[in-house]
């Protein structure tokens, strides 16, 4: 018998694992967002490697935005792995104060393999001696606007750079992804928010003074942010990064607008005293006008809504007509006319409520007189312009609820800051016996003011549009308990006869006004809380922005690229104000570094020029030395160590080659 065939399978050829190509770059320093002035040096380092050799390595940089300007780096010696130090003059991008210039690196390798580093910010802040030029000087309503303006810049700048590393390297799991760009969707969210709480204080608290121009740049950043937030939540992650850039580019418009306003009309901005001598009933007829607007617009957004309803009918209806309905015509056209007039009546009879709107009701009162003459004239193109007069109707009736919105807004920030006027009214009347406290009469107007702004806010806290701009707590702070607690305190405030009498009701009064207070500002959106909270801190980091100063002065000198003597002894006066104020909060330096700051200070003192570059090198190294010894004993007296990441950004170079070359060891078993 023939013998059985082998049922044995040939072994399969064997194939190589294919190698996933991969590479790097990363700004290792300064590797953090910095504050510095237009006359500023930094020195940046850059490090990229890759699986295959680098093609190209630069750094990309863009001031407020705008479009992006490539710096081509020099081929590495070593086809894998490359390390620069570039210098990145700061006069010589022709910077002004408040830009923000962003940059990072990217490298690609063959083939086709590119990839970025993280994103950083440098924003130019004006030297501190001209800020204290300013109305109010640091602590003046003009800066303060300005921080909260910095802030809201700072906030965006972090979404930027998350969205910019989600786009780059992506998270491995759908879930985590997701989860990533829900977290990038609601901050961006909060921060459109922000940026219209912040246009309404502004609109509220500056209401005549000449800020049009940073008010518009702030309502479009609060457009764009809110594009971006779709864009993130709908995965268009290109559209989201535009939308994200227009959005900053705005807000640094809007506080470089404000700065100018500041700068050109200085007397406007002057700090008014908190107790003004306005006339007693005053306080009362701004209430009387905020709520009198808010009738007037819901009545106004009302007419609109039930005359649009009736321009659709009489488009649907001229649109199904043909040639011989047209006799119908002439009746159309009487209907139009009338709702015409009954749009002109009411913009007459509210001329406030439309002056926002002028050109959209211009335009559409117009379309309504054109549309009525062509159906009396029995025109072929009668149905088209009655169309048309619709479009511009609803084209009105969106601005009218936008733009109501926005001054709804702005007058709920009105009644808080006379809230906190009224608050400080009970604080006096706490005091009977110090200067300025109010009389009897003083007393019982201020209840009554205090008794309708409660109103007016708990109004705004309860309906819409206002009600959607504001967290629970508000609306939890003004419930019936609190509201009968509240004006329990105001009558007995009242009622009382003498000053001493008035001084227990208004404490209580004053407390539970505090906590309304209180829980508005908590009531706003998160961006919003942080911008106010960085406001109030001032200036924050001074240590890293005078020791980056000082360093920067030491480059500028070394290279024989100095400054100006005027330029460099206002930079350094920059520096030692900012290290004195770290001084200041952490009790003082070593004797080393409080010497050196010293004899920075007495040579600054004297006008000496140039500063002497070896005295700034010796406050660099005794300030950081004693930095770094200070952190040292603080990580020493930790009672819990903990397994931590370890930063690779941190060590030498040479040491991360050779991680990097173990690591491809381990990769090509």
């Amino acid at each position: 018998a023939p013998a059985e065939p082998a049922l044995e399978l040939a072994a399969p050829a064997e194939v190589a694992p294919e190698k996933k190509a991969w590479g790097e770059v990363r700004i290792t320093d300064p590797a953090r967002d910095l504050q510095a002035t237009k006359v500023d040096v930094v020195p940046l380092q850059i490090e990229a490697v890759a699986s295959d050799a680098l093609q190209r390595v630069a750094w990309l940089s863009a001031i407020n935005a705008q479009q992006e300007q490539s710096h081509d780096l020099p081929p590495p010696p070593e086809p894998r792995y490359a390390a620069y130090r570039p210098t990145l003059y700061l006069d010589e991008l022709k910077l002004s104060d408040w830009d923000v210039l962003s940059y990072y690196a990217s490298a690609s390798a063959r083939p086709s393999n590119s990839f970025a580093s993280e994103v950083y910010f440098i924003e130019v802040r004006p030297f501190r001696e001209d800020i204290l030029k300013m109305p109010g000087g640091e602590d003046g309503q003009a800066m303060q606007c300005l921080n909260e303006l910095s802030a809201l810049i700072g906030q965006q700048q972090h979404v930027i750079r998350q969205t910019h590393q989600h786009a780059q390297s992506p998270p491995e799991f759908d879930n985590v992804r997701e989860q990533d760009r829900r977290k990038l969707t609601e901050a961006e969210a909060d921060l459109a928010r922000a940026s219209g709480h912040l246009y309404a204080r502004m609109a509220a608290e500056m209401e005549n003074k000449p800020i049009g121009e940073a008010l518009d740049h702030l309502a479009r950043a609060e457009k764009d942010l809110d594009k971006a937030a779709g864009a993130l939540r709908d995965n268009a992650l290109p559209e989201a990064q535009k939308q994200e850039r227009g959005g900053l580019a705005n807000l640094v418009a809007a506080r470089k607008a404000f700065q100018k306003a500041v700068s050109d009309n200085p007397g406007q901005f002057k700090d008014e005293p908190e107790e003004g001598s306005t006339a007693p009933d005053a306080g009362r007829d701004a209430l009387k006008e905020i709520a009198e607007y808010r009738d007037a617009s819901r009545a106004a957004q009302d007419l609109l809504q039930k005359l649009l309803a009736e321009q659709r009918q009489l488009a649907e209806r001229t649109r199904l007509t043909n040639n011989a309905g047209r006799n119908n015509y002439p009746t159309y056209g009487a209907q139009q006319r009338q709702a015409r007039e009954r749009l002109e009546e009411f913009r007459g009879q509210h001329p406030q409520v439309f002056k926002p709107v002028a050109p959209q009701a211009d335009a559409a009162q117009h379309s309504m007189e054109s549309a009525a003459k062509s159906l009396e004239k029995r025109e072929l193109s009668a149905s088209r312009q009655v169309q048309d007069a619709a479009s511009k109707l609803e084209q009105l009736a969106e601005s009218m609820k936008e733009k109501s919105a926005e001054k709804s807004l702005a007058d709920t920030y009105k009644l808080k800051e006379k809230l906190d006027q009224q608050i400080r009214k009970m604080g006096q009347c706490q005091n009977p016996g110090e200067s300025g406290a109010p009389s009897g009469a003083e007393v019982k107007s201020t209840v009554a003011e205090t008794r309708q702004t409660l109103k007016a806010l708990k109004q705004a806290a309860e309906e819409p549009p206002t009600s959607e701009e504001f967290g629970p707590e508000l609306r939890q702070s003004l419930d019936q308990g609190s509201m009968m607690s509240l004006n329990w305190s105001l009558g007995e405030l009242e009622q009382a006869g003498s000053p001493e009498d008035r001084k227990r009701p208004a404490g209580e009064a004053k407390s539970g006004l505090e906590k309304v207070s209180s829980a508005f500002e908590r009531s706003e959106p998160r961006a919003m809380q942080a911008a106010r909270k960085a406001a109030r801190e001032g200036w924050q980091g001074d240590f890293e922005r005078g020791m980056d100063q000082i360093e920067s002065l030491i480059q500028q000198m070394q290279k024989s690229r100095p400054l100006s003597g005027k330029d460099q002894a206002k930079l350094a006066r920059e520096a030692l104000q900012n290290l004195q104020g770290a001084q200041a909060r952490k009790g003082g330096w070593n004797e080393a570094g409080n010497q050196a700051l010293e004899r920075l200070r007495q040579q600054l003192e004297r006008g000496e020029e140039p500063v002497d570059v070896e005295l700034l090198k010796s406050v660099r190294d005794a300030l950081l030395a004693y930095s770094i010894e200070l952190r040292s004993r603080q990580e020493s007296q930790s009672e819990t160590q903990q397994m931590s990441g370890l930063d690779p950004s941190r060590l030498p170079s040479a040491y991360r080659g050779r991680i990097q070359k173990y690591f491809e060891k381990l990769s090509e078993k």
